[in-house]
């Protein structure tokens, strides 16, 4: 099957959870869209297509006003930690929800730019 490209997430000012994008910019890659906030998608196309930001990530909200965590199951210890939030926020009153993060569809429909 073949691949459109690679992408490559970075932003303005390097973050320390990062890759450094001069690196990868030395391969070819290029910023092909970015976010209020600062993040750079960038991609090295091997057909000519431009990937761009979901319109979710770009917009960087979430409809509720409660504290929402998305998960995934990556980590043996995310249960667990889940579990303590959620005792922790009935300790003191504050609403929260959870939403796994299990499915490709969930991953796109993610307020953020962390969604693969």
């Amino acid at each position: 099957m073949p691949k459109s490209g690679v992408c490559m997430l970075g932003a303005k000012k390097q973050k320390s959870w990062l890759s450094d994008q001069s690196f990868a910019k030395r391969f070819g890659f290029e910023v092909v869209d970015t976010t209020a906030s600062g993040y750079e998608l960038l991609a090295l196309s091997f057909d000519g297509t431009t990937p761009r930001f979901a319109h979710n990530a770009k917009k960087e909200e979430i409809e509720g006003k409660e504290l929402t965590v998305y998960y995934d199951l990556q980590c043996p210890y995310i249960h667990q930690n889940v579990e303590m939030i959620k005792q922790y926020c009935e300790t003191i009153d504050v609403p929260v929800s959870f939403i796994q993060v299990d499915t490709l569809e969930k991953a796109k429909g993610l307020p953020c730019v962390f969604n693969n």
